[in-house]
């Protein structure tokens, strides 16, 4: 036998144990049913049993936090998008009134506002489908919580 080739196998179990012991998912990996997802981080938690446990549980509030937030977070996007629209607008307008002439037409004005309006049909849409897929995260993260708590404990 080679004792070399035994110290190294020695030293890669004693550093996968290390990791595992040590290191963390980084996201949520319990489902709603209480069950951890992938292999190493059932033997995470079988390896640091209550602490992983903990790290879930924060990690579950943080992106449960992060989750609810987003209403509040897009409303002041979609504010300072609007200031900066009435800002080119008025730097447009400053722009026609000292070249006339470069003034788009009736009807250019006219499909540049359809093509807006058809524009916010399609953002509304998408929004939408993005609000159906966090309020069912919210919902699965709710779920979540008291298993992970109880485990915690």
């Amino acid at each position: 036998m080679n004792w070399n080739k035994v110290k190294i196998v020695i030293g890669l179990l004693v550093a996968t144990y290390l990791y595992v012991y040590y290191s963390s998912p980084g996201m949520v990996v319990v489902d709603a049913n209480g069950n951890i997802e992938g292999f190493i981080n059932s033997i995470r938690a079988s390896i640091q049993g209550k602490e992983f446990w903990k790290n879930q549980l924060k990690e579950v509030n943080s992106v449960l936090e992060w989750e609810l937030g987003e209403p509040q977070r897009q409303a002041k996007l979609n504010r300072e998008m609007n200031q900066m629209f009435r800002e080119v607008d008025q730097s447009m307008e400053e722009m026609y009134r000292e070249y006339p002439d470069m003034r788009p037409s009736a009807a250019e004005r006219l499909a540049e506002v359809l093509r807006e309006r058809a524009d916010q049909i399609e953002q509304q849409e998408v929004d939408r489908y993005i609000d159906k897929i966090r309020l069912e995260r919210i919902a699965e993260l709710r779920n979540i919580l008291p298993l992970v708590k109880a485990s915690a404990e």
